[in-house]
């Protein structure tokens, strides 16, 4: 009976796989999880860890995210791989389903992030312009 019940909970598309992953986000850390999945996809190649920090921080206003990496893993882990110092997710699937979730949900249904993913695109190109005018 364990068994069955749980069978019957598992979700049966990628779409409901992902959506089960936002779920299990805490609720007090969804913020968080979509600043890091909107500046990635928003952004024209996958970005390394210290660029996607940096442009957080900026974007953020702090000037360091403390424990950036275990922040990723424990918000987007099963969602984005980090290799060779860069992140991207996990499979083109989950690029896809982002964009398109992200383009149909709402600013509050995004878990009260500031920005769609319309606004995202212009919040990394103005953190781009910021970083290169400082450099």
């Amino acid at each position: 009976d364990s068994i069955a019940t749980r069978l019957r909970n598992v979700p049966l598309t990628l779409s409901l796989v992902y959506e089960k992953i936002i779920d299990d986000v805490p609720q007090s850390r969804r913020e968080d999880m979509w600043r890091i999945l909107l500046f990635m996809l928003t952004s024209f190649r996958p970005l390394s860890l210290i660029e996607l920090k940096a442009a957080l921080c900026i974007h953020i206003g702090i000037p360091e995210w403390h424990d950036f990496i275990g922040d990723v893993k424990q918000l987007c882990g099963s969602l984005v791989r980090i290799t060779h110092g860069r992140v991207r997710f996990v499979h083109q699937s989950a690029q896809d389903f982002f964009e398109t979730y992200a383009y149909r949900t709402s600013v509050e249904q995004l878990s009260g992030s500031l920005w769609d993913l319309e606004q995202a695109e212009v919040q990394i190109t103005k953190v781009c312009l910021k970083h290169t005018l400082v450099i």
